[in-house]
């Protein structure tokens, strides 16, 4: 993601496209940083074609009996029997999501600053971790940074017991 050099511009070059400035630019970083994230998506993909395996024959061979073309295969068996992965992908998800350090961090690295001046430009890359990570390292303010992670961890246990609730109403375990 390097303005000059970097593969992303290059496509968008050859495409006649405007070239960003990704990381350089507070305006951009965001969305720089959600195309890394979704680098990674392979591992979301991999859960889900093993859920997709786990699905019994059976009941699309039913499904086709009863005249079902491939949209109702999709609504009335696969996205059914996906739902406790979809669950398992949500809560992880918004884990990650409060756990958002590593790029921001990895990023201020490559952008030559020091480990503790972390954020990126205009710190446009300081989330949540991330802040709490300069409270302690930088700021040495041991019992707020302490209290940030108390809430957070809050947070996140409310969240995860909202979807844990709401589930019964939308996650199908096949029998």
């Amino acid at each position: 993601m390097n303005p000059q050099y970097g593969l992303v511009n290059a496509i968008l070059r050859m495409l006649h496209l405007p070239e960003p400035l990704w990381f350089s630019s507070a305006e951009w970083s965001k969305p720089a940083i959600l195309l890394i994230v979704l680098w990674g998506i392979g591992n979301t993909m991999v859960v889900y074609l093993a859920g997709i395996g786990d699905i019994p024959r059976e009941y699309y061979e039913a499904l086709e009996i009863d005249g079902g073309n491939a949209w109702h295969k999709f609504t009335a068996v696969t996205w059914p029997m996906l739902t406790p992965v979809t669950l398992f992908q949500l809560i992880n998800g918004i884990i990650a999501g409060f756990n958002m350090f590593t790029q921001s961090y990895v990023v201020s690295l490559t952008r030559g600053r020091t480990p503790g001046d972390i954020g990126g430009v205009g710190n446009s890359l300081l989330f949540y971790a991330p802040n709490l990570y300069r409270e302690v390292f930088s700021c040495l303010k041991f019992g707020y940074a302490s209290a940030q992670a108390w809430f957070m961890l809050l947070i996140v246990l409310l969240v995860t017991a909202l979807i844990l609730k709401t589930a019964p109403k939308w996650v199908h375990y096949g029998e």
